[in-house]
């Protein structure tokens, strides 16, 4: 008989970091699972990732035994990983170049001045009109 329950290495990517809405840190994560949904989901929960994105797993690939202990001992040396406090995550210098932007969120624009608004301020009542004096 077959084990079906047999577990497997993946490497799963996510959009990790506390620098923003539309910023991110992608991390590969090393995680020992059944399937690769089983991995994502648990990766959402490691401290560090947005959770609260939909989008928070990048991408999720079945990798070697080898490739997970030595992607475990570059997490072990990553100093964004091994941070306590902001103050630590500042001082590494690669910190800033590892930070990516999302793309397709773009902020809202600024609503445009009301006709009203534009022609009253062009003939000059708006300023009369609410107290404002020259």
């Amino acid at each position: 008989m077959a084990q079906t329950n047999q577990k497997k290495y993946f490497q799963v990517t996510a959009k990790c970091g506390h620098i923003g809405r539309l910023k991110y840190i992608p991390i590969n994560f090393a995680v020992c699972a059944e399937n690769a949904r089983e991995a994502a989901q648990f990766v959402k929960r490691f401290p560090r990732v947005k959770k609260q994105c939909k989008d928070a797993i990048l991408a999720c690939v079945e990798i070697t035994h080898e490739e997970y202990m030595a992607l475990l001992d570059a997490n072990r040396r990553d100093t964004y990983l091994r941070a306590k406090c902001h103050r630590q995550v500042v001082a590494d210098e690669d910190f800033i170049a590892r930070i990516q932007t999302t793309e397709g969120h773009a902020r809202k624009e600024r609503r445009p001045l009301s006709m009203k608004y534009r022609k009253w301020k062009y003939e000059g009542r708006y300023k009369i009109a609410f107290g404002e004096a020259e």
